[in-house]
């Protein structure tokens, strides 16, 4: 059935790790300065393709990653047995990705999940990458986060995950060119790819059930999606 959307302004971090008011301030396309805040986009509805880790019995017509990313909230993404369980996501249009269309990287602000209730993903590490090629792709960990054992979505605020993570990780993070910092100093989350692995789910067999994701961000005029697309 349908679920509602929490308000994306407040960073929902349901672990408590990080408790964050909305910003007033955003990074721009430039990934250099910072200026007044602008709406944020699902940048999954601009353009996206998803693979995972598994899918429950093979079935990817029923049960594949594209169902996370359909717009329907009566169809969703279902693992097979097992943790960890991944989600990925190529944030561009399919011309983009085609190499027909010049493929700008995307700044990002949150991303969000509805769970199923029983089957949710739990203690989780969101990875970043700007390769314009999934082989041979580098990654970096832009942030941890604990979803809740609940049904509905659930999101959280990447500027405040980068933000507290430990010295190491956010500077690997930086040198690998997913996070930049501003003038102000505030960090952006910079991306093509992401990928959210669920390490324990509250599943007794590690199953993973998503209805649906939302990656909140902006697109440089260039970059600009046209249409959903499946994995």
């Amino acid at each position: 059935m349908p679920h509602a959307r929490s308000p994306v302004g407040a960073a929902n971090l349901v672990n408590g790790r990080v408790s964050i008011e909305d910003s007033t301030e955003r990074a721009d396309c430039s990934f250099g300065r910072s200026h007044a805040a602008e709406a944020a986009l699902d940048l999954v509805a601009l353009g996206c393709r998803a693979r995972a880790s598994t899918v429950l019995g093979g079935k990817k017509r029923e049960y594949g990653p594209a169902r996370a990313i359909d717009g329907d909230a009566s169809t969703c993404w279902n693992s097979d047995q097992g943790v960890p369980q991944w989600l990925e996501l190529e944030l561009g249009s399919d011309a983009e990705r085609d190499g027909e269309e010049a493929w700008t990287p995307r700044a990002l602000e949150a991303v969000a999940a509805s769970f199923q209730g029983g089957f949710a993903g739990l203690d989780t590490e969101v990875h970043a990458s700007t390769a314009v090629k999934r082989k041979g792709a580098e990654w970096a960990l832009v942030g941890r986060t604990r979803f809740a054992d609940a049904t509905g979505e659930q999101s959280v605020d990447l500027r405040a995950l980068a933000a507290a993570l430990p010295e190491p990780d956010r500077g690997a993070a930086e040198k690998a060119g997913v996070l930049v910092r501003g003038e102000d100093g505030a960090l952006a989350v910079v991306a093509r790819r992401l990928k959210v692995v669920f390490s324990s789910s509250s599943d007794f067999f590690g199953r993973v059930t998503v209805y649906g994701v939302s990656v909140l961000g902006r697109v440089p005029p260039s970059g600009a999606g046209a249409s959903r697309c499946e994995a």
